[in-house]
């Protein structure tokens, strides 16, 4: 049924426990702590059609389970006592205030302004139903308590106070792979001291021409990282950890027509007899003109996000969607063969799952003929062409393309910090990047990816890896590089690949895919065909891509040798380091993709291609969007 009582916490430095056999519909449990101080904290709603009791009785379990040392609880009770202001007193306020004093909760209400306020059908209504209780020991704490009429445009009135608790929060949940705040930062001194330092470390075009090994390479990208880090901490503010929850729909204009629904409902209760008529009539246009453009606002908004996402890359709505929406739920500790687990075996769990190990015990003879052939396809002295050294247009272009609002990986540099730090030396970044090249060599710390894992929408159970989508967040940097491989690997492969593949190709989309499987469909039931479809959703095909096969289909198609070779070297001693609860889990990976990698949809397409190819030229009608194919068939 509807979920009719909720907890929202703000802050990310609060540890937030759950109680997931003692929630309700109607009654919502949550542990709030830090290494200094715990609290309870109880929200519910008891139904004015349903028996007060059975909601009681839980508030006693809850008592008996957790215990009532630093308790508080509130919620709208649709009970009447003057206990906590109402001029009525009925049986279910009485009830109430005997199972709350024996529970050793006090009321807090002050009980001079209505809780519930509204006006219908020209009249005004109030009632004092909504209450906030708390144990002893925290009486002397809290303060400040007191009915906010302008906090909501809700019937119901807002009730603000104060928790006079510890400063100490002990506990940080990072939530963001966010370090430097970019909107302030002096770019100028940025250059400046950039300039500065690369001189210091001797980072320069020449140097960078002059290694000869792989370990050379990888100390030359070490020293550079310290050194953009250090000119970041310099040059750039680091970024506050305080959040707040952002409505992209939200605007100063709607705040002010919030304000004045509040003013306007005030005046209604303050209005002489003469006059209430008029004032509740300005009251009630007030608040249906903001609902409406409230909703306005909202669905604009709406139709903004859907027209955005079919101009952004694959991943830019999901990377907007961490950004705004994962800090607003509390990560939820996973089960595991029916036992909870802690924060750090749930991010395990979510690990495993979704990273799983490319084990060779379970290989058949085809899998271990296309191992063999992986170790030695791009081995020995090779003869075939090799592609030319990257160009500045190349570098220019690929750094000019991220968004400097995506999430950076784990260096915390960001798009535009990238962007200014290859303006201050390009020639130094296109030598770094063709000596990758040059030595077929991916660097090792742009193949660590931040795990962050997505609620998918709609699901009853998030205490299964299944509830979630994993997005790893890479260093830009690396993705730089990755984007200028992968546009050199399409090139040569694009051409020769399945024109039945929709997803992830250069003019093609899912309403191609749509229009012409539709189109195919038609026309056989015009030739009075009966028709078979078969949906194949490949479940994890990104997680379980199997690089000795990408390895093998690489050379199938033709592909440069030293493109070969730096794939080679992008598919291994890659590592994910999956954050959640809190915590983090450190994993290395073997096979699949990362999902937010700029070279898995190219990769996974070069996987697929055989398929389609060989049921086409079995003369059988399919066609893919990624990962999704579709089979048509048909006969008399």
């Amino acid at each position: 049924g509807t979920v009719k009582a909720a907890i929202v916490v703000f802050n990310n430095d609060f540890k937030v426990i759950q109680y997931p056999k003692l929630i309700t519909k109607n009654i919502m449990v949550v542990g709030i702590q830090t290494v200094a101080w715990e609290i309870t904290l109880v929200s519910f709603y008891f139904e004015p059609d349903s028996p007060i009791e059975p909601y009681l009785e839980h508030l006693k379990r809850i008592e008996l389970e957790i215990g009532s040392i630093k308790l508080l609880v509130g919620g709208d009770t649709n009970a009447k006592s003057s206990w906590w202001g109402s001029p009525i007193i009925d049986h279910r306020g009485e009830d109430l205030s005997g199972t709350l004093e024996e529970m050793g909760l006090h009321i807090l209400n002050a009980g001079e302004t209505p809780t519930f306020d509204c006006v219908r059908g020209g009249k005004r209504y109030t009632s004092y139903i909504d209450i906030t209780a708390c144990s002893v020991d925290l009486l002397d704490l809290v303060d400040g308590w007191k009915i906010d009429e302008g906090l909501t445009s809700s019937d119901h009135n807002g009730i603000v106070f104060n928790i006079r608790l510890q400063r100490s929060k002990g506990i940080n949940i990072s939530r963001t792979t966010r370090k430097f705040n970019t909107k302030k930062a002096n770019w100028p001194k940025f250059h400046e001291k950039l300039s500065q330092l690369m001189q210091e470390n001797k980072l320069t075009a020449a140097e960078i021409n002059n290694i000869n090994t792989i370990e050379q390479l990888e100390k030359t990208i070490n020293t550079l990282t310290k050194t953009i880090d250090n000119t970041c901490t310099i040059s750039i503010p680091i970024k506050q950890t305080k959040e707040k929850l952002t409505l992209p729909w939200w605007s100063e204009k709607l705040a002010g027509m919030k304000k004045e629904v509040a003013t306007r409902k005030r005046r209604v209760r303050n209005a002489a007899p003469i006059r209430r008529s008029k004032v509740v009539e300005e009251y009630l246009k007030k608040k249906e003109e903001y609902e409406e453009e409230a909703a306005k606002a909202q669905t604009d908004s709406w139709k903004d996000f859907c027209c955005r996402q079919g101009g952004e890359g694959v991943w830019s709505g999901i990377y907007r969607v961490i950004s705004r929406t994962t800090t607003r739920e509390e990560d939820s500790i996973l089960v595991k063969d029916g036992e909870f687990l802690d924060a750090k075996g749930s991010a395990k769990l979510l690990a495993d799952n979704f990273y799983p190990e490319d084990l060779r015990t379970n290989d058949n003879a085809y899998h271990r003929q296309i191992r063999s052939e992986a170790n030695i396809v791009n081995v020995g002295k090779q003869t075939e062409y090799c592609d030319p050294p990257f160009t500045m247009a190349e570098l220019r272009q690929a750094s000019g393309s991220f968004n400097p609002k995506k999430a950076p990986g784990m260096d915390g540099f960001t798009a535009d910090i990238c962007c200014h730090t290859i303006e201050a030396n390009p020639e130094l970044f296109l030598s770094l990047l063709n000596k990758c090249l040059e030595l077929y060599h991916f660097p090792m710390a742009w193949k660590v990816a931040t795990v962050v894992m997505l609620r998918k929408p709609g699901k009853g159970d998030y205490t299964t890896p299944k509830a979630y989508r994993p997005i790893g967040l890479l260093p830009i940097l690396g993705k730089i590089y990755e984007k200028m491989l992968v546009t050199r690997l399409k090139f040569h492969l694009l051409p020769r690949m399945s024109t039945r593949q929709y997803g992830f190709m250069p003019q093609r989309g899912a309403e191609d895919s749509l229009y012409i499987l539709m189109q195919h469909i038609r026309k056989k039931l015009k030739e009075k065909k009966i028709i078979a479809l078969v949906s194949l959703d490949i479940e994890g095909a990104f997680d379980s891509a199997w690089w000795p096969a990408i390895r093998v289909r690489l050379a199938e198609e033709k592909c440069p040798v030293n493109l070969r070779r730096v794939i080679d070297s992008y598919l291994s001693n890659r590592k994910v380091v999956v954050k959640y609860a809190g915590e983090e889990y450190d994993k290395g990976t073997n096979k699949g993709c990362v999902q937010g990698s700029i070279g898995g949809p190219i990769l996974w397409n070069l996987l697929l291609d055989p398929l389609l190819k060989s049921l086409e030229n079995s003369g059988e009608y399919c066609q893919a969007f990624a990962d999704d194919v579709v089979l048509v068939f048909d006969g008399d």
